[in-house]
């Protein structure tokens, strides 16, 4: 028995904004043009520099792959783990186990902080002044 098809393709939304994609290239990568200029830039703005090597390659690698991340609602994104289980990720926490044991960031955390941060949802806290303390008294 033959699958029945209408003849036109399913539209392929991009990664960030949902709007659907045209050229193979966007399709391949999984962003529009636009949209993949600012990820990339928030990439280079949140300094993965500050996470480990591991970590960094795994969220950019994350962020590159079509469909890995899904936005749910507000700050609630659908991250694809690499043995393809899903967890649910906030910029603050995730559902996977490393995320669970909170010992270190996981790059599913990065990958969702970079992406929230291209789209306005969210921004690091700055830096807490270090406080000091007058032993002479």
């Amino acid at each position: 028995m033959k699958a029945i098809t209408t003849g036109t393709p399913t539209a392929v939304p991009c990664g960030r904004c949902h709007r659907p994609l045209r050229s193979a290239a966007s399709i391949a990568r999984g962003y529009g043009r636009a949209c993949w200029t600012k990820t990339r830039a928030a990439t280079q703005a949140l300094g993965l520099d500050q996470y480990s090597d591991r970590v960094a390659t795994k969220a950019e690698e994350l962020l590159e792959t079509p469909g890995a991340i899904r936005r749910l609602r507000g700050l609630f994104f659908q991250v694809v783990g690499s043995a393809g289980a899903t967890y649910i990720t906030t910029p603050d926490r995730c559902g996977c186990p490393a995320g669970q044991r909170g010992k270190h960031m996981c790059n599913h955390r990065v990958a969702v902080r970079a992406l929230a941060l291209s789209l306005g949802l969210w921004a690091p806290a700055p830096p807490q002044p270090r406080r000091t303390f007058d032993l002479a008294a």
